[in-house]
């Protein structure tokens, strides 16, 4: 199934609206000027692609959040408007929101940004959150398709929003990628210029907008993720990683490499992204260089989180009018690059049918979307419902119980009395806090030097989880294993050291190995690394929750695509400071999934169904898990999570948070572990684990000893 983009909205440095975004780049204009908002002394680099109306010094009081969604909330209202959803029927609860962004410099945590976006715009379907640094918003216009093909929603708000600040400046100034003039993709000089705005789509199933006669502007026929699992700021250089997502996405859109008719590269300028980026495409295209591919990059700048939407938005905007935008400021061709970039001042017209948008990020996280022209027959060979039974193979945790995971019922059991009933009283066991262990003895030739607390629990619980499943730990990286896991904040002791380096040494002269752990994806990108994990990567958020999130989405993945034959996925917290919770804990719970019945002795457990549901409305999560599942409420024998309300009252509740302490992510992941070992030692057939209490989305997973639906 593919998705009709009905909607596009953009805010980016040639102005608000799509057509300031066309009709800068029809006129061959740039929007990368001189930095105004705020002082950039002490760092050479004095341009970028900045909001025109944003760019004045008296704005640059304005917090980046804010900034950020009055973007996202300006190209959203342009899509909706462009979709004519006003007056549709169409009931809130069915709209979903997937916002991408990279914004981690700020205390605010970045679910409650989409949260607050989703909330100014009246949806209340799912929304949520996607962080992969700039490949974010591709990543997030793929989860939109899989919400479609999932039944979790019936229109879709998918892009993303980032904005440029002074940290992000200095950051990228510290690890040396920008370039002293306008970028120059694949010529020269070398470097990057920074950018920001929002671009979003409306997307929607092609026959939900043929009953409603709206018009399709493209189809997003298909996406592919991989990891570099190489460096957690450079790219692999062969380009493999991002090989492999291009193929993921012509495969998930049932096409051959041929009929692609032009390619928007991600194209940043840089030394190391060029040259990897263009072996990916020989590797792929086989030496084709006949295609089409430019770099948007270099007109409106690298708008980081958000730079993959705006990116596809310019491509669907000249696939409309059968050009293709250009790369500005090309001289000359670089070498291991292509030797003409669309270079010149203006589109070029080429007739095509089919288009690529590629991506890469900061721990290795490539993303890829290919766009289809309106009316292109569905060849119906990709891999969406190819309805793959899922299995679980492994579990593995490190939180306040220690790292081994078949103690963890004994610590629910007695760690706190009354495992089974709404208990909540008493602390939790070592505070909630991670005991100390040495991860080079856990997983021996797994090198921990470098890791910050987050990195270092979420390997651990990976690693074990693989060991348990029978995988083992390898350092010959596994292209087909992917990890996906639900994070909601920043390590702590990594911030305190951005913080520390800029009191130390001033905000120019910043900690570059701290400002690169500023992510939500970079303990995700180093256990990827670390655990030579090159399969699908992402990393999800909607606050409580976002653990069993990222394991619904790990599922989905596996079920319906041919790209990975295990899914790695859980959540991860690491303790802060400032928490008003007193029963705040720390730590990562990991499950590996698996498209194959698991070969131990250990009995079989399956991921019967699942389901994805606005705030509030985990019954609807939960039904749409009963119908995948095909099985009656009445076969629910336990209930995993805690605050859960309004299904089973009277089944059996277990709530792992109350031995082990509460966070956001990673509690619900640890429900998912135990419900495992409660099926393990036949103490029940079929569970159900449950997040019902977060603002941005519901989650429900049923779990069974059954081999086979019915």
């Amino acid at each position: 199934m593919r998705a009709a983009m009905t909607g596009l909205g953009s805010v980016c440095s040639l102005g608000r609206g799509t057509q300031a975004l066309w009709e800068g780049i029809g006129s061959g204009r740039d929007g990368i000027v001189p930095i105004r908002r705020f002082s950039t002394a002490g760092i050479k680099v004095k341009i970028a692609g900045v909001v025109p109306d944003r760019n004045e010094e008296s704005q640059g009081g304005i917090p980046s959040w804010e900034l950020a969604v009055e973007y996202a909330i300006d190209a959203c209202r342009e899509a909706w408007g462009m979709a004519g959803l006003d007056g549709a029927g169409i009931a809130p609860e069915r709209i979903a929101l997937i916002v991408g962004t990279s914004l981690g410099d700020h205390d605010i945590p970045l679910y409650q940004l989409t949260e607050s976006i989703a909330a100014r715009l009246g949806i209340r379907g799912p929304a949520i959150t996607i962080s992969t640094a700039c490949s974010s918003s591709t990543n997030a216009l793929g989860l939109g398709l899989d919400l479609l093909r999932m039944g979790a929603a019936d229109v879709v708000l998918a892009g993303g929003t980032d904005v440029l600040t002074p940290i992000m400046l200095s950051g990228f100034n510290a690890l040396g990628v920008l370039s002293a003039g306008k970028c120059a993709p694949f010529s020269q000089p070398s470097g990057t210029t920074l950018g920001e705005g929002a671009g979003f789509a409306v997307l929607e199933t092609e026959a939900h907008a043929l009953r409603r006669s709206a018009r399709s502007y493209a189809t997003l026929a298909g996406y592919g993720l991989s990891a570099d699992a190489f460096h957690e700021t450079s790219p692999e250089p062969t380009g493999s990683g991002v090989a492999r997502a291009i193929s993921g996405a012509l495969a998930d859109a049932g096409l051959s490499a041929d009929r692609i008719g032009y390619i928007n590269a991600h194209g940043t300028g840089t030394v190391a992204n060029d040259p990897a980026e263009w072996r990916a495409l020989q590797t792929v295209f086989g030496g084709d260089t006949s295609i089409p591919l430019s770099s948007t990059k270099s007109i409106i700048g690298h708008a980081q989180g958000a730079a993959g939407s705006l990116e596809t938005i310019a491509t669907v905007l000249g696939m409309g009018r059968q050009m293709v935008p250009q790369t500005l400021n090309f001289t000359a061709p670089r070498r291991n690059g292509p030797a003409d970039p669309v270079a010149g001042s203006r589109p070029r017209p080429h007739a095509y049918r089919y288009a690529l948008c590629t991506n890469s990020a900061f721990g290795g996280a490539n993303a890829a979307v290919v766009l289809g022209t309106p009316g292109e027959a569905d060849p119906g060979s990709h891999a969406g419902y190819r309805n793959k039974q899922v299995y679980l193979a492994g579990i593995g945790g490190a939180a306040a119980h220690g790292l081994d995971i078949d103690t963890l019922l004994d610590a629910l059991e007695n760690g706190v009395p009354g495992v089974t009933g709404g208990f909540g009283v008493g602390a939790p066991l070592n505070g909630g806090r991670v005991p100390g262990f040495s991860l080079a003895e856990i997983l021996p030739g797994v090198d921990p030097r470098g890791q910050d607390p987050s990195a270092r629990f979420l390997t651990a619980a990976a690693g074990l989880a693989l060991i348990d499943a029978g995988l083992g730990v390898k350092r010959t990286r596994r292209d087909r294993i992917g990890l996906v896991m639900g994070v909601n904040r920043v390590s702590e002791e990594s911030r305190n050291d951005l913080q520390a380096s800029i009191s130390a040494n001033g905000l120019p002269l910043l900690s570059a190995t701290a400002f690169s752990r500023m992510v939500l994806n970079a303990p995700v990108g180093n256990c990827s690394k670390l655990l030579a994990l090159g399969g699908p990567l992402s990393t999800i958020s909607i606050g409580e929750g976002s653990g069993l999130a990222a394991l619904v989405y790990a599922a989905d993945l596996l079920r319906n695509r041919e790209d990975a034959d295990a899914m790695v996925a859980g959540g991860l917290d690491e303790a802060y400071a400032g928490s008003e919770y007193p029963r705040l804990g720390e730590g990562a719970f990991c499950a590996v999934l698996t498209a194959s019945p698991p070969q131990s002795e250990t009995p079989g457990i399956r991921a019967a169904g699942w389901g994805m549901a606005g705030p509030g409305r985990l019954a609807s999560a939960f039904s749409a898990a009963l119908a995948m599942a095909d099985i009656p409420e009445t076969a629910i024998e336990c209930v995993f999570g805690s605050r859960i309300s309004g299904i089973l009252e009277a089944v059996p509740r277990i709530e792992p948070e109350a031995a082990l302490g509460y966070g956001e992510a990673y509690a619900s992941a640890a429900a998912f572990a135990a419900a495992t070992l409660w099926l393990r030692q036949g103490k029940a057939e079929t569970v159900l684990v449950a997040s019902g209490a977060g603002g941005s989305a519901t989650c429900a997973m049923i779990l069974t000893r059954r081999m086979e639906n019915g």
